[in-house]
């Protein structure tokens, strides 16, 4: 499938290089997307290889590398409203490639653009 991902971004290289202005780039970017996520669709079962976007995740500045690792709350809000820290006294939380660990709760993280918490 990836092979033909890769030859429809040929085909619309070629098919639109008389257009002027025709905003190529932005197909081609939504296919090599795609071709990210067939690659890691594609993997044998069972494999625990990571695919290019997840190993991007934690290793670019600005993504879920930079929160990775363990953290004492210092002030918590819920709802809107501050809770008391010292309900917290002694807890950790702990975030590693994508999941979250905090007293009994357990999960996965992700980072989301733009927008307020």
């Amino acid at each position: 499938m990836t092979d033909r991902a890769e030859a429809l971004q040929k085909l619309l290289k070629d098919e639109a290089k008389d257009l002027a202005g025709f905003p190529t780039s932005i197909f081609t970017r939504q296919l090599e997307r795609m071709k990210s996520v067939l690659a890691a669709a594609e993997k044998p079962a069972g494999s625990s290889a990571l695919g290019e976007t997840t190993l991007a995740q934690y290793s670019t500045p600005g993504t879920l590398a930079n929160i990775s690792g363990r953290w004492q709350p210092v002030s918590a809000h819920l709802g809107g409203r501050e809770l008391p820290v010292a309900s917290f006294r002694g807890a950790v939380l702990v975030l590693q490639q994508g999941t979250y660990e905090f007293g009994n709760d357990s999960g996965s993280v992700s980072l989301r653009n733009g927008g307020s918490p």
